[in-house]
C-alpha cells in the first residue's frame, strides 16, 4: 500500500489518476461529482480511468463482500485495486475525525510523484 501525503495543489490527484490507469484500478472518491470531475480531467490529460466509485458506495461493497464477486462486475475489473483519493476528506464528510495515523503495510518506489 502506498501513502501518498502532500501539500494541496501538489498533484497527488494526477498522481492517483495515473496509478488507476497504469493499474486499472478504481479510484474512490468524496462524491459522485468529484468522481465525474476526476474522469473527465482523467481524459483530458490523456490517462482514461474506469468510473470512479464515491465513498459511500464503497463501504457499502466492502461491507456486503461484493468486491469479490462475479468477475463481470465492474469493481472486480481492477482485480480489487482501489486508490482513495482525500481519504481524510471521506472520513471527515461521514463524521470521523482523524488526529492521526499509523500503518506498517510495505511501501513501494513508485510514490514518488
Amino acid at each position: 500500500m502506498i501513502i501518498m501525503n502532500a501539500p494541496r495543489q501538489s498533484g497527488k490527484t494526477s498522481w492517483a489518476i495515473r496509478q488507476a490507469h497504469k493499474h486499472n484500478a478504481i479510484i474512490v472518491t468524496r462524491t459522485n461529482a468529484e468522481g465525474y470531475r476526476l474522469q473527465e480531467h482523467a481524459k483530458l490529460i490523456g490517462f482514461p480511468i474506469q468510473k470512479p466509485l464515491h465513498f459511500e458506495r464503497f463501504l457499502e461493497l466492502l461491507y456486503r463482500g461484493e468486491h469479490h464477486s462475479a468477475p463481470k462486475r465492474r469493481h472486480d475489473d481492477a482485480k480489487n485495486i482501489y486508490i482513495i483519493d482525500e481519504l481524510s476528506m471521506c472520513l471527515e464528510a461521514r463524521g470521523v475525525k482523524i488526529y492521526a495515523v499509523t500503518d506498517t503495510a510495505p511501501t513501494t518506489e513508485d510514490q514518488r510523484l
